[in-house]
């Protein structure tokens, strides 16, 4: 590595790309707790875990546009 060089991929980003799954994971989860909801005929309850599914997937999304922490 030269000096002054920058890591192509460091330790941190790795973990920044694994979390963003975890978000995506849980807005599937949330989805298809809404699925179930609409066919247990509990709306309210449907709303709010699209709601929360859907908070889920654009805060995973927000996450993967993160740039790496600089240590």
């Amino acid at each position: 590595m030269t000096r002054g060089a920058e890591p192509v991929r460091s330790g941190m980003a790795s973990k920044t790309s694994w979390t963003a799954w975890i978000w995506f994971a849980g807005a599937v989860v949330w989805w298809i707790s809404a699925a179930l909801a609409v066919h247990y005929n509990h709306r309210a309850h449907a709303l709010m875990s699209l709601a929360v599914s859907a908070l889920f997937f654009f805060a995973g999304l927000l996450w993967l546009k993160m740039p790496p922490r600089k240590g």
